[in-house]
């Protein structure tokens, strides 16, 4: 399905919802994918695909086609869903006993589950760093990077997301990464020369 037929189904889907079928269909399993590789956890990403194509469905009046087709404002609608769910969920910890288990267990065990607890959270910060890093950036970065990170799609499919070539594609997604890296050592230098000194 090309970006103009999607665009024709939307328009008919501002008249009658259920003409947005095909593309929920479409971008269903996409979108579970990118969230769940963001929060890992099942329920979690179910709940939240659900909240993304419920707010695609509301907001399908005020789409408008800005020349990146209706894949990049479901994407756009899917990782401002993420986003929300990591700041209110930073705001709500509360006391899990999970893990009670380990009263009984050897030193060794605790040693090791507490790095692997550590190593864990460790990857999870970054992650969620570079996502509120990768929500810095312009629409079409934002873009390009979902496409090929968390969609895989090659640079002929970029490239017609994004209406150029498929070398201008590769050229945008390099540059969207060098901005990316260069926030990120920005923001996190002092955080990068501790961990190399370790």
């Amino acid at each position: 399905m090309t970006k103009s037929e999607e665009i024709e189904i939307v328009n008919k889907a501002k008249e009658d919802i259920s003409e947005l079928t095909p593309l929920i269909e479409k971008y269903y399993d996409p979108i579970y994918r990118y969230i769940f590789f963001r929060v890992s956890d099942k329920t979690t990403t179910e709940d939240l695909t659900a909240d993304v194509f419920r707010n695609v469905v509301k907001s399908l009046d005020s789409f408008k086609d800005k020349g990146y087709g209706f894949s990049a404002w479901v994407y756009r609608i899917a990782h401002n869903r993420v986003l929300n769910y990591y700041r209110s969920s930073s705001k709500n910890k509360s006391f899990s006993l999970e893990g009670s288990e380990r009263v009984f267990a050897s030193d060794d065990d605790i040693e090791q589950s507490l790095l692997d607890k550590e190593e864990v959270n460790a990857q999870k910060r970054i992650e969620k760093r570079v996502l509120d890093l990768i929500d810095e950036l312009d629409e079409m970065d934002k873009l390009v990077i979902t496409l090929k990170y968390f969609e895989n799609k090659d640079a002929q499919y970029i490239a017609d997301a994004i209406n150029t070539t498929p070398g201008n594609a590769r050229v945008r997604l390099h540059r969207a990464l060098k901005k990316l890296k260069s926030l990120y050592e920005d923001r996190y230098e002092e955080e990068l020369e501790y961990e190399e000194e370790i």
